[in-house]
């Protein structure tokens, strides 16, 4: 099979991956996509900054700057000053986050096993084989990408 027809594959893939984790799901209180990554981005790597969260969201600091307005007015995160630079202004998740996000993850967990309780027990060793391979390739690309 040649590149093209699978990274044809793979650029129609991301897209319905990306609804499945970050859109809202019907669960009793959700958040528009950007908040949500915004969570789960600090829920991952601790503190960040603006200019980092913004870099790993791929939005503007501006942009980041209504996203996290909104999450410090729910009480889903806080700004921590940096210690040695107080022009420096952290956001962390409050405990209030953490709880909020582990509930929509844990929602959207019930959601996507209970369409994988309809699948065969063949289908769902496919899918589960296809996401062990899509991980390692992902996993090398990234480390391709990093100097």
């Amino acid at each position: 099979m040649d590149t093209q027809s699978v990274t044809k594959e793979m650029m129609g893939t991301f897209p319905l991956l990306f609804k499945l984790v970050f859109q809202p799901c019907g669960c009793d209180t959700s958040l528009p996509t950007t908040q949500m990554q915004a969570l789960l981005l600090l829920s991952l790597h601790g503190p960040m900054n603006m200019t980092q969260l913004a870099s790993r969201l791929l939005i503007s600091k501006q942009q980041l700057t209504k996203v996290a307005e909104a999450l410090v007015e729910k009480e889903l995160i806080r700004r921590v000053d940096h210690h040695a630079n107080r022009r420096t202004t952290f956001l962390a998740l409050t405990e209030e986050g953490h709880l909020f996000l582990q509930h929509q993850l844990d929602q959207k967990a019930a959601s996507l096993s209970a369409f994988l309780g309809m699948l065969s027990e063949s289908e769902r060793e496919t899918v589960l084989e296809a996401f062990q391979i899509l991980q390692t390739t992902l996993k090398r690309m990234n480390m391709v990408g990093t100097p």
